[in-house]
């Protein structure tokens, strides 16, 4: 029985080493560090979160500890990712600093939190956070809610620059054009509105018709 401590431990240790190992590989594959904006009012934990980050490779300008440091931390470093404590200093909490730092820099941000009201936590989905960490913070949670957040951020980049393409491509055609998705509903809407309006009305009545035909199969 007293060896059982031993073994959790030294799995722990064994796990933690791991997950470094994994963040360094992560980082080594896509490019540069990673840089890792902390905002946490509490001295000690945000002292462990930023050497925690910085074994696993990433860089971490600023440790904020209000909404204030955060925001001139945000334009002075520009980070690609925001650690964001729920409960700090200041007027405003994390949930509203957060919701500044998507609105003006469109930055991803994790929440982290030890406790919080229905009222908040309904306030932080509102923002769309890319990850919840709970405290306390454990290395495996922290790290590899960063990798997913990091990846999924670098995803939606990707797909909102192909969707600029798509629309340049589709303004540049002369004539009318319409994109419909499944359902029908219009997409995009693009040239003479009396040719879109018809090319409109078939494509509702070609969904229309897959519709019937999928309804008469079942």
């Amino acid at each position: 029985m007293k060896q059982m401590p031993q073994f959790s431990y030294y799995s722990s240790v064994l796990r933690s080493r791991t997950y470094l190992a994994q963040g360094r590989t992560y980082l080594k594959n896509n490019g540069r560090n990673a840089k890792i904006l902390v905002v946490e009012d509490e001295g000690i934990i945000g002292l462990q979160i930023e050497r925690t980050l910085i074994k696993a490779g990433y860089e971490v300008p600023a440790v904020a500890a209000s909404a204030e440091e955060a925001l001139m931390a945000v334009e002075a470093s520009s980070p690609d990712l925001v650690l964001m404590d729920i409960h700090i200093d200041g007027d405003q909490d994390g949930v509203e600093t957060a919701r500044i730092i998507r609105d003006r820099f469109h930055l991803p941000v994790i929440f982290v939190t030890a406790h919080a009201d229905n009222a908040t936590l309904e306030r932080a989905g509102d923002i769309e956070p890319f990850g919840y960490i709970v405290k306390p913070i454990s290395m495996l949670s922290l790290l590899s809610t960063i990798e997913i957040a990091l990846h999924k951020h670098k995803t939606e980049q990707r797909l909102e620059q192909h969707r600029g393409w798509l629309s340049t491509i589709l303004q540049s055609i002369p004539d009318a054009a319409i994109v419909c998705d499944l359902e029908g509903k219009v997409e995009f809407l693009h040239g003479s509105t009396r040719v879109a309006t018809k090319i409109k009305r078939r494509a509702l009545r070609s969904v229309q018709r897959k519709r019937n035909q999928r309804w008469l199969a079942a």
